[in-house]
């Protein structure tokens, strides 16, 4: 919305919002308190940035610029809404979150978001954005949780058009969420990490973690995939199989 003359705007592709709000006699806009902007040129700044980033295009295909007056007959509400954005203003550093224009960019390059899909966050906001904000938004069990789907590669950090460091906030944003959890599980979680952390160590000992995955997948598949799934990062799309040979090994061939 723009606060200084009024206007609401509509972003679409397809036009089936415009047909909503022209249509029924009560009219309510429904959006976050950081979706206002101060001026009609802030406002098409955000919907040059958009479109770019969100799908490629150079515009999008149907921007609605609503009248401050409603139409004829109509009565129009807006509803603006904090659910926990407040929170996320006063919260130093994390501030930056409602920078968040929506349009995307972090999990197009996101290699987490692109093995386990959106469902797989279990909430609105997937991929980066919605790590960082779990905290302050997700419900309690998500927000203890989510915060493990990032391997803190910096891509969403880079491919940000508002600068947000979403790489910095989602290692605070796993500080936070780390109150939120049983701390049995989180001591089980760590004793996991310990013995991951001693197969890792060495190429030896990575080379007999995967000939020990490959054994296990073919005496016992069903018992692997049990595991994955109690782990929880398979339990939207399958997990990668490993590969037959290992990449050291054909690289030691060139």
């Amino acid at each position: 919305g723009d606060a200084d003359s009024g206007h609401c705007i509509m972003v679409e592709n397809e036009g089936n919002v415009r047909l909503g709000y022209t249509l029924p006699q009560v009219h309510v806009v429904l959006m976050g308190i950081e979706k206002l902007v101060g001026t009609m040129k802030d406002a098409a700044t955000l919907l040059a940035l958009l479109p770019r980033l969100a799908t490629g295009q150079s515009a999008t295909s149907a921007v609605s610029l609503l009248s401050p007056t409603p139409l004829p007959g109509q009565t129009r509400y807006v509803v603006l809404v904090d659910n926990g954005r407040s929170a996320v203003y006063s919260a130093g550093p994390h501030r930056d979150l409602l920078k968040c224009i929506r349009c995307g960019a972090c999990m197009n390059v996101c290699p987490v978001y692109e093995k386990v899909g959106g469902h797989a966050y279990d909430w609105v906001y997937p991929g980066p954005i919605g790590i960082a904000l779990a905290p302050f938004m997700a419900p309690k069990e998500v927000a203890a949780s989510i915060t493990d789907l990032c391997s803190l590669c910096g891509a969403c950090t880079e491919a940000c058009p508002v600068k947000i460091p979403l790489e910095r906030l989602i290692i605070l944003a796993r500080g936070l969420a780390l109150e939120l959890r049983d701390p049995e599980e989180v001591k089980r979680e760590r004793k996991a990490l310990s013995w991951w952390q001693k197969a890792m160590r060495g190429a030896w000992r990575y080379g007999w973690s995967h000939r020990i995955h490959q054994w296990a997948l073919r005496k016992a598949p069903e018992r692997v995939k049990q595991i994955e799934q109690a782990v929880g990062w398979s339990g939207e799309r399958q997990a990668p199989t490993p590969a037959p040979v290992l990449f050291r090994n054909l690289f030691r061939k060139l």
